[in-house]
């Protein structure tokens, strides 16, 4: 656990309802462009795959730096 909070420590995160914003903003654009274009298609068998597969790479090099 104390690695975790050395490894947090070190980012410097500044926490800004800027920054908040700005993610909520990106994450409504995202989700509409899905909602519109991807949603009840066959291509979104195909989005699903690649955000998985983001995810586990993700986890993988996360958990790899131990």
């Amino acid at each position: 656990m104390a690695f975790f909070q050395a490894q947090l420590k070190a980012l410097n995160w500044s926490f800004s309802w800027l920054n908040v914003s700005e993610v909520l903003i990106i994450f409504a654009m995202v989700f509409a462009f899905y909602k519109r274009f991807i949603k009840n298609t066959q291509a979104e068998k195909l989005v699903k795959g690649i955000v998985f597969l983001f995810m586990v790479w993700v986890f993988s090099e996360v958990f790899n730096r131990f």
